[in-house]
C-alpha cells in the first residue's frame, strides 16, 4: 500500500543521503566545504569543448549564498566562481571561456558584482541528479549538489589527461616507471615541478658512479633496453613523411615566435573563411592561426552584431577592421586580426566601404572589397613599412569592371603606393593559370604587380582563386627593401587553402 511505499522511500532516501562516493552519486559529492583560496576539482564532464572536464582543477573565488529560506530543501550556496590556471591548446584563460561568453553567465556576473578584473571567472550552479532509482516504483531519489570535490591533492590516475602550472610528486614509494612517467608529465614546465618524499632521485649506487660510468651505464641501457630500442628504430627506420609543408610551417612559427621578433620577420594569414561566426570556436583554438603575426579574413557573412564575437575573439589579437554588408543575402565582410604585440606597428588605412563600415553594393555583379593596411619594422632604429591589400572579387563581378575598381582605389593613395612596396593577398575568383585567363593576368602584370606564386591548387578541382602579388618599391634604398615569400596552407574549416605570407625588413 502507500503507507508501506511510504516507508521504503524514506528509507532508501536515509541510505543514498549517506553515500560519499562521487562514482555511485552521479559525481555529486555527499557534502563540500568551501573556502576562498582553496582547490576544487570538477567531478563530471559539464562541457568538453569548453574544458570544463572531470579533473579540471581552479580555485575558489567567490560564492553566492541563498537569501531566500523558502527554498530549503536547495543548497544554502547558490553559486560558487572558481579561476582555472590551466589553458586548452595552450590559450591562456580558455578553460570555461565559452561558459563565461553565455548570456545567462554574463547576467549573473553582473548581479553578482563581479569586476571587469576578474573576467576569467567561471560561474557554477548546483546540479540536481538523479542518483537511485526504485525499481517498479513512481519514486527516485536526486540529489541537489556542485558537481566538484575539496582538491589540494589528488593521485596520478585522477590527474591522467591533465596539464598544471604547478605539480608536487611524492616520490617516497616505489612507482611504476608508467605511473612517475604520468605524475612528471603533468607539469608543463620544469619551474612547475617538485619532488618529495626522498632525499634524492638519484639511487646509491649511480651516485658512487664516475661520470665516464654513468656514460657506460646509459650507452648500455640504450643498446640492451627493449623500448629504447624500439624508440631507436622507429626513428632511423620509420620516420612519417610529411605531405603537408604547412604543418613544419605552423610549427617553426609556434617554437622561434621569439626569434621572429628579433629578426623582425612576419607571418601574414590571408584566408576566405566561408561564413566566419559559425567558425569561431574552431579558430580560436587552431594552432595555424594562433601562430601568426596578422590574420585577413574574407567572405565573413559578416553582420554587425558579430563585430563583438569577433572583438573577444583571440586572447592574444585584437580585431583593427571589421566590415559588412547593409544587405543580408550578401556574402561579404572582411576581418582583420593582428597580435597585440604588433598594435604599434599595424594599422588600418582604408577600404570601399561607406563611413559607417559598410558595403553598399546591392548586386553581386558590383561586389568587390578592398581593406588596406600598414605594417611597419618593429626595429626602432628603421623605417620600412609596407603596405597590404586584403582582396575579395565575387565571381559574378565582369573582370574589366574589377579591374577600373582595383584601378582607382590604388590611384587614391597613390601618394603612399607609389613609393612603398605593395602586398596584395586575395580570393580574386579567377584562375589566372589557365590559357583563357592569361590575359587577364598580362592586365594584373602591366600595372607591376608579379605573382609571388602559380599552379598551386587553393579551391576545388586543382583551381587557385586565391593569389599574392607584389608590387616592389621603385625606390631602391636600404630602408625601402623588403624580403617577401608567400605559401598555400591548407585547412579543413573552408573550401578556400589560406594563404600564408612571410615578410622580412
Amino acid at each position: 500500500g502507500s503507507a508501506k511505499d511510504s516507508n521504503a522511500a524514506i528509507n532508501l532516501a536515509a541510505n543514498c543521503s549517506k553515500r560519499s562516493d562521487v562514482n555511485k552519486t552521479m559525481g555529486l559529492p555527499l557534502t563540500i566545504q568551501f573556502k576562498l583560496g582553496c582547490k576544487y576539482m570538477i567531478t563530471n564532464n559539464l562541457r568538453t569543448e569548453d574544458g570544463l572536464v572531470n579533473g579540471a582543477v581552479g580555485f575558489l573565488k567567490k560564492i553566492i549564498l541563498e537569501s531566500d529560506d523558502r527554498h530549503r530543501e536547495r543548497p544554502k550556496v547558490k553559486r560558487v566562481y572558481l579561476q582555472f590556471d590551466e589553458k586548452v591548446n595552450d590559450i591562456e584563460g580558455s578553460i570555461g571561456r565559452l561558459t563565461r561568453e553565455e548570456d545567462l553567465s554574463v547576467k549573473y556576473r553582473r548581479k553578482d558584482q563581479i569586476d571587469k578584473d576578474n573576467q576569467h571567472w567561471t560561474m557554477f550552479k548546483w546540479e540536481q541528479q538523479t542518483i537511485e532509482h526504485a525499481k517498479g516504483k513512481q519514486y527516485h531519489i536526486d540529489r541537489l549538489q556542485f558537481p566538484m570535490v575539496e582538491c589540494e591533492s589528488m593521485t596520478i590516475h585522477k590527474s591522467q589527461g591533465q596539464t598544471y602550472l604547478c605539480v608536487c610528486v611524492n616520490i617516497g614509494g616505489s612507482l611504476k616507471r608508467s605511473l612517475l612517467y604520468v605524475a612528471l608529465s603533468r607539469a608543463t614546465n620544469l619551474n612547475g615541478l617538485y619532488l618529495f618524499g626522498a632525499k634524492s632521485i638519484v639511487s646509491d649506487n649511480i651516485r658512487k658512479m664516475t661520470q665516464e660510468q654513468k656514460q657506460d651505464e646509459i650507452e648500455k641501457r640504450e643498446r640492451s633496453h627493449d623500448v629504447r630500442k624500439e624508440m631507436k628504430r622507429l626513428r632511423e627506420e620509420s620516420v612519417l613523411k610529411n605531405s603537408y609543408e604547412s604543418l613544419e610551417l605552423i610549427e617553426t612559427n609556434r617554437i622561434h615566435k621569439q626569434s621572429r621578433q628579433s629578426e623582425d620577420k612576419f607571418f601574414c594569414l590571408f584566408q576566405n573563411i566561408q561564413h566566419f561566426n559559425p567558425k569561431r570556436d574552431i579558430l580560436r583554438k587552431d594552432f595555424s592561426y594562433l601562430s601568426m603575426d596578422v590574420i585577413f579574413l574574407v567572405e565573413g557573412h559578416n553582420m554587425i552584431q558579430y563585430k563583438y564575437q569577433a572583438e573577444h575573439l583571440f586572447d592574444h589579437f585584437e580585431l583593427v577592421h571589421f566590415s559588412a554588408p547593409i544587405s543580408r543575402q550578401t556574402s561579404t565582410g572582411q576581418l582583420c586580426f593582428v597580435n597585440k604585440r604588433l598594435r604599434d606597428n599595424f594599422k588600418f588605412v582604408a577600404d570601399n566601404c561607406d563611413m559607417q563600415a559598410n558595403h553598399t553594393y546591392l548586386d553581386d555583379k558590383d561586389l568587390v572589397e578592398l581593406s588596406l593596411f600598414q605594417l611597419k619594422s618593429s626595429s626602432p632604429t628603421s623605417r620600412k613599412s609596407i603596405y597590404i591589400l586584403s582582396l575579395y572579387k565575387h565571381p559574378s563581378l565582369a573582370f574589366g569592371d574589377f579591374l577600373k575598381r582595383f584601378k582607382d582605389f590604388l590611384n587614391k593613395f597613390a601618394n603612399v603606393l607609389s613609393t612603398s612596396t605593395l602586398l596584395i593577398m586575395g580570393d580574386f575568383n579567377v584562375d589566372f593559370n589557365k590559357e583563357k585567363e592569361k590575359y587577364k593576368l598580362d592586365k594584373l602584370i602591366d600595372m607591376d604587380l608579379q605573382p609571388l606564386f602559380k599552379n598551386r591548387a587553393t579551391f576545388e578541382k586543382g583551381s587557385q582563386l586565391d593569389w599574392a602579388f607584389v608590387r616592389l618599391s621603385p625606390i631602391d634604398a636600404d630602408d625601402q627593401q623588403v624580403q617577401l615569400k608567400a605559401k598555400v596552407m591548407d585547412t579543413w574549416f573552408s573550401d578556400h587553402s589560406a594563404i600564408v605570407s612571410t615578410i622580412g625588413f
